[in-house]
């Protein structure tokens, strides 16, 4: 005997048996019966209540006896293969938001002009203190303290004014 095909919800429709869902509802089965004789097989077709003999020339009855039914729920529990990228996304995300918010991005450059130097700094935050810094670094030289635009732009503001 060998389960040929399986309807876990069967319906007829237009003639052909199928099954609506996945969920064991009302189940259908069809057989291939060979027996010993001989060697062509007998097609038998069962449900619950029903027992289809295709042909009308089956030798054999099968039936299903004394059954109960159970509905049932069913979950679904998948092995999420992406959390590791995820987790690492997320790790140099937070090392870049640490970086942003905790250390300094400072920048100077040094251009040498005619007999002296040309000097110019950036930084995204703090600017007071990258002007202390390099007030600290040309100490005790002979270059002068670079001009801040934005001080010279309030002293032209105020000789206007006054």
């Amino acid at each position: 005997m060998q389960v040929t095909q399986y309807y876990p919800d069967y319906v007829l429709e237009d003639g052909e048996p199928r099954s609506v869902s996945k969920f064991p509802r009302n189940p259908a089965f069809v057989f291939n019966v060979i027996s010993p004789d001989s060697e062509k097989g007998e097609i038998s077709f069962v449900g619950i209540g029903k027992n289809i003999d295709a042909t009308g020339e089956n030798n054999y009855k099968l039936g299903i006896v004394d059954f109960e039914m159970r509905y049932v729920s069913g979950i679904t529990v998948r092995k999420d293969y992406t959390l590791p990228f995820f987790i690492i996304g997320a790790a140099i995300f937070m090392i870049g938001v640490i970086q942003g918010m905790y250390w300094q991005h400072r920048r100077i450059w040094i251009n040498p002009e005619g007999d002296g130097i040309l000097l110019a700094a950036h930084t995204n935050k703090n600017w007071f203190g990258l002007k202390k810094d390099i007030e600290k670094a040309i100490a005790g030289t002979n270059i002068q303290m670079v001009i801040d635009q934005e001080e010279e732009e309030k002293e032209n503001k105020n000789e206007k004014e006054a």
